[in-house]
């Protein structure tokens, strides 16, 4: 462990003020590709609807999110580290495991919100035909929402979230303005059939999974490696430290990352077929 000034904790904090320096250097770096992308590719093939002022708005909705929650993550995962024996590795994926868990209910509820404004579909022949679908396939249907995702752009599309049955069914405002009519009604009617044979499969469930299963491996293989005096001196390291050993095994696991990944898109792509 690293030692100096605040013993145990120095390392923790170190790492916790080059993290934030290292995110907000990355985020003027990629500013001028997200402005030429969102103001003037999108914008000339008609996607986009943001103005200057909601781009704004959403960076800084996004750099005070991940400061007032990535903080307390970061804190949490190291302190596992530090303090978990040598059986850390249990320890972390659990934490992990559980704030992964907080932030899927946290984020539809609390965080989307705050960039979108999300109501109830009136009543009509469209939400009575997705009640009665949902109702069909035993769908624990709670909600169906319309989002205003034109004000950034003009894709469209429809989800679903929420855990055991609590679903709520989101449709874009862009889906219902590009398909109206009875035959726009049955092509929204597909899309979220497309949506609920996700549900039906339980593909959200088995990407978790695979997802923790990643997790757990990263985590025992980083056990092997950490501190490691060898890696930590190839890299130009002498003294022992949790945080920057952690960024050397991020380098070193690419490898594997990279096939993990590509089960991950394989899987994902055999989904979308089975859903449909």
């Amino acid at each position: 462990m690293h030692r100096s000034g605040l013993g145990y904790y120095a390392d923790i904090y170190e790492g916790g003020i080059f993290i934030a320096i290292a995110f907000l250097c990355s985020e003027v770096q990629e500013l001028s590709w997200t402005l030429f992308m969102t103001f003037v590719l999108k914008e000339n093939h008609g996607f986009n609807k943001m103005t200057i002022n909601l781009f704004i708005s959403d960076k800084f909705k996004g750099i005070m999110l991940a400061l007032v929650l990535g903080g307390p993550i970061y804190y949490g995962f190291m302190y596992m580290i530090a303090f978990g024996g040598r059986q850390f590795y249990l320890y972390l994926f659990g934490f992990t495991a559980v704030t992964l868990l907080i932030l899927m209910n946290l984020i539809p509820n609390v965080i989307m919100p705050l960039f979108n404004d999300y109501k109830e579909l009136e009543g009509g022949h469209l939400k009575a035909k997705i009640v009665a679908l949902a109702t069909k396939l035993k769908f624990p249907l709670q909600k169906l929402f319309v989002v205003d995702a034109s004000k950034r752009s003009s894709h469209s599309n429809a989800f679903y979230y929420g855990f055991c049955n609590n679903k709520r069914i989101v449709l874009f405002d862009t889906l219902l303005t590009q398909h109206e009519g009875e035959a726009g009604e049955e092509e929204i009617l597909g899309i979220v059939k497309h949506e609920l044979g996700h549900w039906h499969h339980m593909h959200p469930l088995k990407m978790i999974i695979f997802s923790f299963l990643n997790l757990g491996l990263m985590f025992l293989l980083f056990s092997f490696s950490i501190n490691n005096h060898q890696i930590l001196a190839s890299f130009g390291f002498r003294q022992e430290s949790n945080f920057v050993s952690f960024l050397i095994f991020l380098k070193l696991y690419e490898v594997v990352s990279w096939i993990t990944q590509l089960i991950q898109n394989l899987l994902s792509r055999h989904f979308e077929y089975e859903a449909d």
